[in-house]
C-alpha cells in the first residue's frame, strides 16, 4: 500500500490486496470464527426438528433451538471482533511490507484478546441497554392509546435513532479495534482515541465506510443467492415439513458463513486502512511506518 494520504481507490485496492496476500489471516480467520459457533445449532436443528412432534413438544424444541442459536450468534459476535482485531494487525503489518499467516495473526492478538472481548461486551451492553430503554418507552407510548402521539413518537424517534446510531458508529465504534490492536491501549482509551482521530474527518470516514458496507453487502447477497434457491429444493420435491425447515436453516447458516467470510475481512481491512490514512493525515504516521519498515528514516 502507498504510504501517503489514501484516496478511495487506494483504500479499496489495498484492502483487496491485503486479503489476497494474507488469505489465511483474513478469510481463513473469518470462516473459522463464523463457522465454529454455528456448528452446534446447525447440528441440533438437524437432530431435533425431524424427530419433533409438532403440536405437542414443538415449543420445547423451538426454545432449545432459540437458546442454541442465540448463544451461537453471541459467540460469533465475539469471534468477529477477534477477526477484526487480527485484520487490523494484518493491515498494519502490510503497511510495513510484510505478510502474516493465520497463526501469526492470532499470535499478534496475544495480550489484547481480553481487551478486544471486553470492548465487544461493552458495545453489546450499550446497544442492549439503549434498545431496552427504547422498547420500554415505546410500549409506554403505545399503551396511552393516543394515535397521534404514537405516530409522532415513531416518526421522530426512529430517524433520530438512526442518525445517533450512525454518529456513534463512526465517532467511536469504527476505529476502536484498530486503535486497541495497533496502539495497545485500554478499552475506554481506544474509544476516546478513535473519537479524537475521527474529528475533522467524520464525513469522509462515514462516506467511505458506508460505500464499503453497501458494496460488501451486495457482493455477499449475490454469492448467497444460489444457496437460497438450494434451500427451496426440498419443498419443491415434497419433503416433510421438518426436513424443509432443516434445509432452510442449514442453507441460511451456510449463507451467513459465506457472507461473513467475504464481508468481515473486507470491512475490517478498509476500516484499518482508514485508521492508518487518518493517522497519516493528522500525525505524519507514514514517516513512522517508513522508519519501522526500514524504507526510510525520520526527518532530522
Amino acid at each position: 500500500m502507498p504510504l501517503r494520504p489514501l484516496r478511495l481507490g487506494d483504500i479499496l485496492d489495498a484492502a483487496i490486496r491485503i486479503i489476497r496476500f494474507n488469505p489465511g489471516a483474513t478469510v481463513g480467520a473469518a470462516v473459522l470464527f463464523a463457522a465454529v459457533p454455528l456448528l452446534i445449532p446447525i447440528a441440533l436443528t438437524g437432530v431435533l426438528l425431524p424427530t419433533a412432534d409438532f403440536g405437542s413438544d414443538d415449543a420445547a424444541v423451538l426454545i432449545s433451538l432459540g437458546v442454541a442459536w442465540g448463544g451461537a450468534l453471541l459467540l460469533q459476535w465475539l469471534g468477529v471482533t477477534l477477526v477484526t482485531g487480527m485484520t487490523a494487525q494484518v493491515a498494519y503489518t502490510a503497511a510495513l511490507g510484510q505478510k502474516m499467516t493465520l497463526g501469526q495473526a492470532w499470535q499478534a492478538t496475544r495480550g489484547a484478546r481480553g481487551r478486544l472481548l471486553g470492548l465487544a461486551a461493552l458495545l453489546l451492553f450499550l446497544m442492549a441497554a439503549v434498545t431496552l430503554v427504547y422498547v420500554v418507552a415505546s410500549v409506554g407510548v403505545v399503551m396511552t392509546g393516543n394515535v397521534m402521539g404514537i405516530v409522532a413518537w415513531f416518526l421522530i424517534t426512529l430517524p433520530l435513532g438512526a442518525v445517533l446510531s450512525t454518529w456513534f458508529w463512526v465517532k467511536y465504534y469504527l476505529f476502536a479495534v484498530p486503535v486497541l490492536m495497533v496502539e495497545r491501549t485500554g478499552v475506554l482509551e481506544a474509544l476516546n482515541r478513535g473519537s479524537r482521530l475521527v474529528s475533522g474527518h467524520f464525513w469522509r470516514v462515514l462516506g467511505i465506510s458506508f460505500l464499503t458496507v453497501m458494496v460488501a453487502q451486495i457482493a455477499s447477497g449475490v454469492v448467497s443467492i444460489p444457496l437460497v434457491f438450494l434451500g427451496e429444493v426440498p419443498a419443491l420435491m415434497g419433503a416433510s415439513e421438518a426436513m424443509v425447515l432443516v434445509a432452510l436453516i442449514a442453507t441460511q447458516a451456510i449463507s451467513q458463513i459465506v457472507a461473513t467470510a467475504l464481508v468481515t475481512p473486507f470491512l475490517s481491512a478498509v476500516t484499518a486502512l482508514l485508521y492508518i490514512d487518518v493517522r497519516i493525515r493528522k500525525e505524519a504516521f507514514d514517516v513512522d511506518l517508513l522508519t519501522r519498515s526500514g524504507a526510510g528514516a525520520p526527518p532530522p
